[in-house]
Parts: structure tokens; C-alpha cells; sequence
């Protein structure tokens, strides 16, 4: 469970159940301990009474076959000679009988003496101490757990902004398209508008010139005719006609407005 909390790309805790779930195991360890307490505190009693039983005891002297200290020198008899080597071996051998008497009295006071020197190096640990950390590690939990759960709200604010600024991106990028189709739809427009203007312009000059050229024609007619004055009417009548008819419609517009027809 750590692992993924440890682990950026793990999955989803639930912080609460994370939290349910270290209180649980505090309070069962802390259980535990109380009870491991418990039988300490009894085995100890058991061990300290066990030790003032043996020191009531009365002290037996050895029963080995070499003498003590005291028994070689006497301040009545003075000193004793120490027993000889046959003696010593006759007094070596212990009896069977003695020997399983004397063992269960010997063997629990070296257990007692035994135990109670363990007890005495042994500490109970202190149960407040352990509670103080517990709670330090639980609040410590806690606070990660709030932690990673306002990270992840960060998280899925910040991916919901970036969706949204995406999508306005995405239409501005759209209208931006649809404003440069436009563009070049104008641009062709104003193109055939151009070519549209040129085409006019040069058909009005092509008139124009036309017209010169009749004007040209009909004054020169005008000048011959006003130089031969012997010609018969009949043959001048229809170039005076022509005449004044051109010099009429120079005042009757084209049905463009422009320029004359």
C-alpha cells in the first residue's frame, strides 16, 4: 500500500479508507503491546517472588569431595591434614539417590537467580511514548492523504481548463480559416472587377477613336465641298445630311451613360 503511495503513476487511494485502515493497525499493535506488557509485568512478580524464596534459604556448604577453606584449619585443633587421595576418590562419588534429592532443590534457584538477573536487565517500553508516535504517524498520514487528494483536484481543474482552452483554440483557428476563404473570395472579386474596368476602358477608347475618325472624314468632305461650290445640289444634299445627323447623335448618350455612341 505504501508502494502505490509512493509510486506517481499508481492508481487512486481513497485517503479515508488508507486512514481507517493505519488506526486499525495502531490500535491492534497497541493491543498487542499492552498485553506483551502484561505477562512481562507478571512474569516479573512471579520472578521476584521466586527470588526472595530462595534467599530465605538456608546456604548448604559443598558437598564435593575437596575440603573448604574452613574445614582445613580449626583455632581449637589446629591445622588438619587434608584427606588422602583414596579418600577423596570414596568421597568424590556421589550417591545416585543423594544426587536426584539435591537437584531439584538446586535447579529452580538457579533458574530463579537466572531469571530474575534477565528481568532486572530487561525494560518494559513505555506505552505513552508509543502512543505519541502512533498518533504522529497517523496525523502525518493524514496530512499526505489531504495532501494527494487537493494535488488531484489541481489535477482535474487543470485538465479541464486545458480542455477548454483548447476547444477555444480550436475555433479560432476555425474562424481564422473561414475569414482567409473569404479573402480570396474578395480577392477574386476584385479581380474580375479590375479586368471588368480594363475591358470597359479600352472598348470606350476604341470608340473614341472611332468617332475621330468620322469626325475626321466628315470635316474633310465639309472642305471639299465648300472648295468645289460648281458641284450639283443633289450631290451634296445627302453628305450635308450625313453631316448634321453625326453632329446630332454626338448629343444622344450610349445607353452605358459614358460617352456617346
Amino acid at each position: 500500500m505504501m508502494i502505490q503511495l509512493m509510486n506517481p503513476e499508481a492508481s487512486f487511494i481513497d485517503p479515508q479508507s488508507l486512514v481507517d485502515d493505519i488506526s486499525d493497525t495502531a490500535v491492534s499493535i497497541h493491543d498487542d503491546d499492552a498485553d506483551r506488557a502484561d505477562d512481562d509485568a507478571d512474569r516479573a512478580a512471579f520472578v521476584d517472588a521466586a527470588a526472595e524464596k530462595a534467599d530465605k534459604l538456608p546456604s548448604k556448604r559443598s558437598s564435593g569431595g575437596f575440603a573448604d577453606e574452613d574445614d582445613l584449619f580449626d583455632l581449637d585443633e589446629g591445622f588438619i591434614e587434608p584427606p588422602s587421595k583414596k579418600a577423596k576418590m570414596s568421597t568424590s562419588k556421589p550417591d545416585l539417590a543423594a544426587s536426584e534429592a539435591s537437584t531439584p532443590a538446586t535447579a529452580p534457584a538457579a533458574q530463579i537467580s537466572t531469571a530474575s538477573s534477565l528481568s532486572k536487565g530487561k525494560e518494559i517500553p513505555r506505552l505513552p511514548q508509543l502512543r505519541l508516535d502512533l498518533r504522529a504517524v497517523i496525523s502525518s498520514l493524514e496530512a499526505f492523504a489531504s495532501r494527494y487528494t487537493s494535488l488531484e483536484a489541481d489535477k482535474s481543474r487543470l485538465q479541464k481548463e486545458i480542455e477548454s482552452s483548447s476547444s477555444k483554440l480550436e475555433g479560432a483557428i476555425k474562424i481564422a480559416a473561414e475569414a482567409r476563404q473569404n479573402a480570396d473570395s474578395l480577392k477574386e472579386e476584385l479581380e474580375k472587377l479590375k479586368g471588368k474596368l480594363k475591358d470597359e476602358e479600352t472598348s470606350r477608347l476604341a470608340a473614341e477613336a472611332r468617332m475621330n475618325e468620322k469626325d475626321d472624314l466628315l470635316r474633310q468632305s465639309v472642305l471639299a465641298l465648300l472648295d468645289k461650290p460648281h458641284l450639283a445640289f443633289s450631290s451634296t444634299f445627302p453628305l450635308l445630311i450625313q453631316f448634321i445627323a453625326s453632329k446630332l447623335f454626338l448629343f444622344v448618350p450610349c445607353r452605358s451613360c459614358r460617352y456617346p455612341c
